[in-house]
Order: structure tokens, then sequence, then C-alpha cells
């Protein structure tokens, strides 16, 4: 996969100037099944009727998959990759994470405008006060997260994809803000990652309620 961004302002850049094909989503992961552990926050459900329209803007791209709305959420950071995890491992990762948030509040999120990764049309996040960032920093210690840019995922491509073709679409859509919401607790997801099964239903492992 090209270089991972440390900004949107460099994504978008990117994106407006690119003559390379966008790269497959699913390439990047591994054929044989696994599972990623790792945390999350959910898209509200009063937000999917926003996000199937914009989809639904971009279905003449023909190598474009819609992500599912049902599984749309803001990626806080991954904990691992295995074929299976013991229970004590997520008891682990729960213990911790409980730790790590017992004096968090709820906040809110918004999602002001579009953007495009190598892989990916998404929609970005901003947090109130920067609390994804934190979050990301609390539940995941000592990780490098430079290039942590939350975002909804909103379209993936299944072939090469041509960029010129999607910014006549996107460029005029840059701005579209899909609402916002109240973010008052996080997730704790395994989820089926490979070539072959990478929009397959996820397993959610326990969930932490904000104070």
């Amino acid at each position: 996969m090209g270089e991972l961004f440390t900004s949107f302002e460099a994504s978008w850049l990117h994106f407006v100037q690119r003559n390379e094909p966008l790269e497959v989503f699913a390439d990047q992961f591994p054929e044989s099944p696994c599972l990623l552990a790792g945390w999350f926050i959910p898209l509200d459900p009063a937000l999917w009727p926003a996000m199937k329209a914009l989809q639904r803007s971009l279905r003449t791209v023909d190598w474009l998959r819609p992500y599912p709305v049902h599984l749309q959420h803001l990626w806080l950071g991954s904990l691992g990759w295995a074929t299976s995890w013991r229970t004590e491992a997520v008891e682990g990762w729960l213990e911790q994470g409980r730790e790590a948030l017992h004096d968090v509040h709820p906040f809110t999120v918004e999602f002001p405008r579009l953007n495009c990764f190598h892989n990916a049309v998404v929609a970005e996040a901003d947090g109130d006060r920067g609390d994804l960032a934190e979050l990301a920093h609390r539940l995941l210690p000592g990780q490098d997260l430079t290039t942590f840019l939350p975002h909804l995922a909103v379209a993936l491509p299944t072939a090469a994809g041509n960029p010129q073709e999607l910014r006549e679409i996107l460029v005029p859509l840059r701005e579209s803000n899909l609402g916002r919401q109240t973010v008052d607790n996080v997730r704790l997801g395994l989820v089926p990652l490979s070539r072959r099964d990478v929009l397959q239903p996820w397993t959610v492992a326990a969930s932490i309620r904000f104070a």
C-alpha cells in the first residue's frame, strides 16, 4: 500500500494530484483467515441514512463497493492478529481499557468532509478537543499514532480504479457533512480479515461505557 498519511490535508492533496490507480482495499490483508483485535466506535444508526445517500452519489463508479452501514465505525487502533484469541487475552485488554478510560466523559464527533486514501473513500472524523486521539493514546500506550486519522470508510475499491473518474464525482462532494454523534462508549472487536472475508460479521467481545 502507498505511504500512510499524517494529515487529512496531505491525503486530499495526493488524491487530487494522483495519476496512479487507486488500490484494491482487500489486497492489504493476508490470504489465510485471521482475526484482527482492536478498539472501535460504532457509527450512530441515526447517521445511516446520510451515509446511504452519500454512497448512492458514488454508485456510477462501478469499481467501488459501498461499505455496509451496519459495520460503519471509527477504528481507534489494533491490538494484534491471530487465527483465534484466548479468553484471557480479551479479558486482559478489557481490564486495561477500563483502567485507561475510567475518567473519560462522553463527547461529540462530527464528520465534516470527505477524503480519499490510497484504497478507500472516507469521511473525516473530528472530535471535540482532540478526544479521538486521546482515546487512542490511552487504549494503545506506546504505539506510534502519527498516522492516526480517524475516519469512516464510505466505499472501497474492488479493482484498480481510475482516479480521474472518481475525482469528477468526489471533488464536488468534498464538503459533504454527514452530521455528528455523541460518543459514550468504545467497543473491543474481533474482526475476521483476509482477502475473501474482509466484510464478514464482527464479534463485539466487550464494551466500555464512559463515566
